[in-house]
């Protein structure tokens, strides 16, 4: 029961994360050849759904390596822990900026729906705050004993770091393609051609 329901939480962390690379790459083009402020919220945007790969192998890969035996239950502890610790403040900043640029559509608009989606972010993000502020000290606290006070053998330390990199690492490329995939899908705006003056022309 409890790997089913584990199954589904990554089918669905998969699948939020996908439709995020989808609506990103309709406006990648725009949104990274406009201003510096747009240029950030693009890159700080992508953070969310490379997150939501990254949690997702990583579990998969700690099920894998504990599965097999290759992960002790320390191990496998301490490797959850070790990618809280990395994901979880990516997680908080692009949670701040959706957060803000809600605020901001939500004082353009003064549109009740755009004032729901801010009011929710604005919770979300307070929910998710208080629960990363909850879970660093035990996240810590198992890294730092798995580490530093003899939990782990040297081979399941090296293997810990390993698999939080490839996780890490496959959630950035994976994020990375689908944006380049959907954006090169987008067809390129017009380019406004201006007509001749044939009035200043020669008679």
């Amino acid at each position: 029961m409890d790997i089913f329901i584990v199954g589904i939480f990554i089918v669905l962390n998969v699948a939020i994360s996908w439709l995020n690379c989808v609506t990103l790459g309709k406006v990648w083009v725009e949104m990274t050849h406009a201003n510096i402020g747009t240029k950030l919220l693009a890159w700080l945007f992508a953070l969310m759904p490379s997150i939501g790969f990254t949690w997702s192998y990583l579990i998969i890969l700690v099920l894998i390596g504990y599965s097999t035996n290759h992960l002790s239950a320390e191990a496998a502890t301490a490797t959850m822990s070790l990618g809280y610790i990395i994901i979880v403040p990516g997680l908080l900043i692009s949670g701040f900026a959706y957060m803000l640029r809600s605020w901001a559509m939500a004082y353009r608009t003064r549109s009740f729906t755009h004032a729901g989606v801010a009011g929710w972010n604005t919770f979300a993000q307070a929910y998710n705050t208080y629960n990363a502020i909850q879970g660093f000290g035990p996240a810590f606290d198992n890294v730092f004993k798995f580490f530093f006070k003899g939990k782990g053998k040297k081979d399941q330390n090296t293997l810990v770091l390993a698999l939080v990199l490839l996780a890490l690492l496959g959630g950035i490329l994976t994020t990375s393609a689908l944006i380049k995939h959907y954006a090169a899908q987008e067809p390129m705006p017009a380019i406004a051609t201006k007509s001749p003056d044939v009035s200043s022309s020669w008679e």
